[in-house]
């Protein structure tokens, strides 16, 4: 049966993918026939979507990019990308406890110039931008829901979870929103925790460089408005 589900699983994913997620079976104890068995779940929920960036959904994200420029500096990127893909994240971290696909970028964002692909740079974040997803009632729903689901995981680290590459992301996303939540509301009741469970004291320097010269730009053009006028 398991050798079945593996076979299923190449059709879906890259074989690297599906190696990991074939071992990650074991969280059912070799149970394949419950509900939510990883044939079950694959055949449901991935079937005919591919796992790499150029996936139908990612291809209408930048068919809009593309039709509309002024879409990149918009909040509404990322709500249209998780009104696609956050049920499938959550449903991968709540019943593997592990990423599977392609959703970091869009979920846990970074700032600008700090990720190297075009869906991360896509899907970059600015200072200013950064405080309007932090007033965005869906996203922090969103938000919300993974940071929760991430704290109930016990015996796993970042790594395990999202890997080596993906674990970087997160904790720059982290960051970026720990310090900005800090500066626009005078404290941080969501991201810190998670901060510290999966990552101790550390945090991003070049993110934190980042918001400190950004922080300092923006001081100086409200003093220079303020002096011109």
């Amino acid at each position: 049966m398991l050798c079945h589900v593996r076979r299923n699983l190449f059709d879906v994913y890259s074989i690297k993918t599906a190696e990991s997620v074939y071992i990650n079976t074991t969280i059912y104890g070799g149970d394949i026939n419950k509900k939510f068995s990883l044939a079950w779940y694959v055949n449901q929920y991935w079937k005919g979507i591919d796992s790499k960036p150029e996936d139908p959904i990612m291809k209408m994200t930048f068919d809009n990019w593309r039709n509309n420029p002024n879409w990149r500096f918009s909040i509404e990127r990322f709500q249209f990308a998780q009104e696609q893909y956050f049920e499938k994240a959550y449903d991968e971290i709540n019943l593997f406890s592990r990423k599977l696909t392609h959703w970091i970028s869009f979920i846990f964002p970074q700032v600008d110039y700090l990720g190297r692909s075009d869906m991360s740079k896509f899907y970059s974040l600015s200072f200013t931008m950064t405080k309007k997803y932090l007033r965005s009632e869906v996203l922090m729903n969103n938000m919300r829901k993974m940071l929760s689901l991430l704290m109930e995981i016990e015996d796993k680290s970042a790594y395990e979870i999202v890997g080596r590459n993906d674990s970087q992301k997160v904790l720059s996303s982290l960051t970026l929103f720990h310090l900005v939540s800090i500066l626009e509301f005078g404290e941080d009741r969501d991201f810190e925790p998670v901060m510290k469970k999966y990552f101790g004291s550390k945090f991003c320097q070049f993110t934190h460089n980042y918001l400190e010269m950004n922080i300092l730009t923006e001081v100086m053009d409200m003093y220079l408005a303020k002096f011109t006028k």
